[in-house]
């Protein structure tokens, strides 16, 4: 049988209390739309339904490929969490190192005391540098 399958599907994306809800609706035929001889229009004609091995057939695919997916991107995450483990040990690592290394003095930075004491400026002073 020649003929064409065809589907409208369109988005709803509120729900009855205007909460945000996106959701389809859809219309799919079971049958196909055939052209008839000597005229423009196309003719809808059943199918079958499916057999129950058809279905039980259908449905076990589905499930072989949900199944692959959901291992494939359960992997992924068990790789993204320990390269974030790794990532959190060697920041911890590292900033555990920072603080063993003792902090310059305020006087390395902006010179010492006495260079600013003699400036007269009341915005600087001791470890201030003099700001105009």
């Amino acid at each position: 049988m020649k003929g064409e399958t065809g589907a409208v599907t369109f988005l709803q994306r509120f729900g009855g209390a205007l909460n945000l809800h996106p959701h389809f609706h859809s219309v799919l035929p079971d049958g196909l739309f055939v052209p008839v001889r000597g005229r423009e229009e196309l003719e809808f004609e059943a199918l079958p339904a499916p057999s129950a091995e058809e279905v039980v057939a259908l449905t076990e695919k589905i499930a072989r490929r949900i199944t692959k997916r959901v291992r494939r991107l359960v992997e992924a995450e068990r790789e993204e969490g320990r390269l974030l483990e790794e990532t959190a040990q060697r920041l911890e690592s590292t900033l555990l190192q920072s603080m063993r290394v003792p902090v310059p003095e305020a006087r390395l930075l902006f010179g010492s005391e006495s260079d600013h004491e003699s400036e007269g400026s009341e915005r600087s002073g001791p470890g201030r540098p003099r700001l105009c």
